[in-house]
């Protein structure tokens, strides 16, 4: 059914994503950072997981919580210093701009 082919297709865009980037390496040096790749994966993983299995029966207690997880994503990614103040500040302009 169409779960199944959600989950093909996650599967095949994943093993494309890492053919092409193992690909890649051979003409362009990518400098990623995998352990803040990872930590973030994981941070993101962990709230999703949070907001998937607490669930509220008052919605306005449920949309609350979720903006909580939400804010407490950028706290955290913020706190760590994941991105640079250059980054930051361009996102910013480009949100502010239009």
């Amino acid at each position: 059914g169409y779960i199944g082919a959600a989950y093909a297709t996650l599967i095949s865009f994943t093993f494309m994503f890492f053919v092409y980037s193992l690909n890649a390496k051979k003409h362009i040096k990518l400098n990623l950072e995998t352990l803040k790749v990872f930590c973030l994966l994981g941070l993101f993983s962990f709230c999703f997981y949070i907001t998937y299995f607490i669930q509220f029966e008052n919605i306005w207690l449920g949309i609350i919580f979720k903006l909580l997880v939400i804010l407490s994503i950028l706290v955290l990614t913020f706190s760590m210093k994941f991105f640079f103040y250059k980054d930051i500040t361009l996102y910013l302009l480009k949100i502010f701009k239009n």
